[in-house]
Formats: structure tokens, sequence, C-alpha cells
């Protein structure tokens, strides 16, 4: 100031001295005049130190692939300032590129910083995690120096955010047949939109809801899956069907996506298993029933309270049925509706040959194919032949290629009836005197020795009458 002896006071540089000034230290002299014009100079009087810049930011995280479900990321953005300083450093995280979209997150402050430099790997702070939307996320970093001088750096990366698991679609409400081997299939859908699903596991019970006893904790049913749906149908891992208990199982599951976000369905379906054999045919027995038939009677077995679901049966008319040969004896075709257990049963095998001794045994099968083991054998003879064959109708005679022999010809008949079986011989009578049109002249007809093998029924039979008289009628 002019005009004074003395100036005690503080004084700050010009705006345009320090506009002049160099990043970094500069050193100033100070230079006085007075009023006579006489000069005195102070080299290096003092010195300022100018930052006028914020610190420099170097993004090597241009993005964060892996899906998420909790703040875990690790991110290596780096800060240098070798003039001030650092001071902290913010983030900003925004629903869209450049800072665009929703800001989910507003600056917030990391970490206070110090030195000229920090390159360490940081995370988000939980609050920050915590305020991003599922899906994509863009975070902008700012960095703040000693003096306060910002930098500012637009999506230096994204974080990718699932904290959902897979969505479960139960298609399959239960398992209703009952299994003795593990050949159910099984419909049950993911769907994640995000991250992806990864995988499912199960856990079975013995109660519903995850009640009474546990009989295998969460274990990896299908893995590798890396899909926004999984919509095939699947089978139990055996080791799994192996620990099923017998009866129902009630079925849970467990998805996990991507991102290591999981989703629970309880109950998801139940599994019905029973691998034990039925219970075996007790008491048969066998006697004559009507023609070509064996009734057989039996007390009806007991699968479990229940009544068995049918029954295998096998029958030989040259050898006793035993276990060792009950898979190669005939088979009985039936569908006979077992009974209450403990109930007597009775059922007659029909359509034999008449009048034969037969060996029957019966393996019950219950409602999941177990088969039981093979019942005592019985043994009838078959209701002997009381249906006579049918009637020929179509009998015609002409005269032979030869003396003394007639031409006949007819249409076979059935064993019983016209159409059933096939009859075993033929008897052949003849007269002279009169045609044969009872039975009485048919007795006292002539007998012809003949030793004709009868066809199937419905089929045209030709044979010739020889040795008679010629001439004769």
């Amino acid at each position: 100031p002019a005009g004074l002896d003395s100036s005690p006071g503080d004084w700050a540089l010009s705006a345009g001295v320090f506009a002049l000034l160099q990043p970094g230290t500069n050193y100033v002299s100070v230079r006085v005049a007075d009023t006579a014009g006489s000069t005195t100079t102070l080299a290096d009087a003092f010195y300022v130190r100018k930052d006028a810049a914020g610190p420099a930011i170097t993004n090597i995280q241009s993005g964060d692939e892996a899906w998420r479900a909790g703040n875990t990321g690790s991110y290596d953005v780096d800060f240098e300032d070798l003039l001030s300083g650092l001071g902290s450093f913010q983030v900003k995280v925004s629903t869209g590129p450049g800072q665009t979209g929703t800001v989910l997150a507003d600056w917030t402050q990391v970490s206070p910083l110090s030195g000229t430099g920090y390159s360490s790997d940081w995370g988000l702070p939980p609050a920050v995690f915590d305020a991003m939307q599922e899906g994509v996320n863009y975070v902008s970093v700012r960095a703040i120096d000693a003096v306060g001088n910002p930098s500012t750096l637009s999506d230096a990366f994204f974080v990718k955010k699932d904290t959902s698991g897979p969505v479960i679609t139960p298609n399959q409400a239960g398992d209703d047949t009952w299994r003795n081997a593990n050949t159910g299939a099984y419909d049950v859908d993911l769907a994640d939109d995000e991250s992806l699903a990864a995988k499912f596991q199960l856990k079975a019970m013995t109660g519903p809801g995850q009640t009474g006893s546990l009989l295998f904790d969460w274990t990896d049913a299908v893995t590798g899956i890396n899909a926004a749906s999984y919509t095939e149908e699947w089978a139990l891992p055996q080791a799994q069907w192996d620990l099923l208990a017998g009866g129902t199982s009630y079925l849970s599951l467990r998805a996990y996506d991507m991102g290591g976000s999981t989703s629970v369905l309880a109950d998801v379906f139940y599994v019905r298993k029973d691998t034990m054999a039925a219970a075996a045919v007790s008491a048969l027995a066998g006697v004559t029933a009507s023609e070509g038939a064996i009734a057989l009677s039996w007390t009806a077995p007991d699968d479990g309270g229940a009544p068995v679901s049918g029954y295998i049966v096998k029958f030989s008319s040259y050898i006793n049925i035993s276990g060792g040969n009950f898979d190669t004896a005939e088979t009985y075709a039936q569908a006979w509706e077992p009974v209450a257990p403990g109930s007597p049963e009775s059922y007659n095998v029909d359509g034999l040959e008449t009048n034969v001794l037969y060996y029957v045994a019966i393996k019950s099968v219950d409602r999941a194919g177990n088969v039981s083991d093979i019942s005592n054998t019985a043994s009838a003879v078959s209701g002997p032949d009381i249906t006579p064959p049918g009637t020929i109708s179509t009998l015609s005679a002409q005269q032979g290629g030869f003396d003394g022999q007639v031409s006949l010809s007819w249409e076979a008949v059935g064993d019983n009836g016209l159409s059933i079986g096939t009859a075993t011989a033929y008897q052949v009578r003849y007269r002279t005197d009169q045609a044969i049109t009872s039975s009485v002249l048919w007795d006292g007809a002539n007998v012809y020795s003949q030793a004709w093998v009868p066809q199937y029924p419905g089929v045209t039979e030709a044979q010739g009458v020889d040795g008679l008289e010629p001439g004769t009628t």
C-alpha cells in the first residue's frame, strides 16, 4: 500500500498472478519501492504450491461379469495425485450408461485416502450395493485430492446384481404310480432371466412340509444348466432313489442361479416307492370243474392292508410246477380281480384239454409290480368232455371213380359244436335197404372201418368208401 510507513498485515496474490503459477511449487520473490523510487528486493520470500486439477483415475476394471447375490466384488480402479495428494473417492450408481436413467445411489464416499497414489482393489459400500437394482448397474467414480479438486470417470465399471433365486414351476404335483425301480420322470421347470439358472438340489422327508424323518439332505440332482430356463423332464439320481424309504416320500427342491442366489419350494412332488416282494398266495387248492376246467381256491394275500394288484397263473400237464420252472411254464391269461386280504378267493382255469391231470401254481403282483414267491402247487384233473361234436349237415355222396366206391364230401365240424375244437375221429355207417334217417336205423347199419383224421371246422373234406357192392345204392 502506498503512503504508509509500514504494512504489517497479510496480503494475497492477485488472481492474475495466481493464474500464471504453474502446477506444483512456485517460488515468490518480493520487491518494495518507496515514494522516492528506491527499491528493496527479497528473493524467495515464500513459495506457493499450486494444484488446480483433480487426481488421475486409471480404470483397469471395465466391468464385473460375475453375477452377484452379495456384495463380494473387488474392483481395480486406481488413483494418483502427485501434487496435493489424494483425499478420498466416491461412487455413483445409475441404471443407464453415462449416468443416465435412474440414480440408484448418488455420490457416496468409499474411503478417505492419503499419499499420492492408491492401487489396491476395493469394494463397494454395503449401502451402495443394497441400493442397486436386479440386473446391470453402471458405476461412476469420482476422486478428490487433498485440496478438494475432483475428477470423475463415468461408467468406470458395471455390476450385475441378482439376489433372487430362479423361479420354480412345479408341473409335477405328485407321482401316484407305485414304483419298484427308479423309472419316474419329473416335470419341474426353472426360469432365471438375470444370471441364468445353474443347478438344483433335492431334499427328501417322510412327511409333508419337510416333516417326519430326513431321508437325504440337500443334494445335487441336475447341474450345469447355465440357461435362462430349464424345461426338460428329469429323473432322480439313482443314489437319491436308493435312500428313499418304502411308502410315500416328499421331495423339496432348491434352485441356484449363476450368481449363487437360491429359491426353495417345499413338497414340489412326492414319490411312492415299494420294492418289497408281494405276499404269496397260500393254501392253493384245485378240484375238477366243468368240461376242460379246474376250479382253484386260495386265501387272498395281504399287500400292506390292501389287496394285491393281480396274479400270474402257470399250468402244466406234464411237469409239477416249482420255483425253478415257473417262468417257463405256460401262462394262463386272466384278469382276475384280487379280493380283500385274508378272504377266500376262487376262479376257474378253463379251456384245458378234457380229463387231463394239470399242475397249477400262482404268484401275486403288488401295486408296484413286485412279484411274490411261488404258491404251493395244486393239481386236479380237468373236467371230462361232455359236449358232442357238431352234427354234419353238409354230407353229399356220388359214384366213385371205380367199381364199388362211393365218394363223400362234407364240411368239417368242431369237437364241441360246429366250430369249437377239432373232432377226434369219424364213425361211418351204410345201408343198402333204406336211408339212415334215425338212430335206430343208424345202430343197425353196417360199419365202415376207416382212420380218417378230422380237419379244422369249416374245412371241406372228401373221402371214399371202398369195397361196396358195385351197382348197389
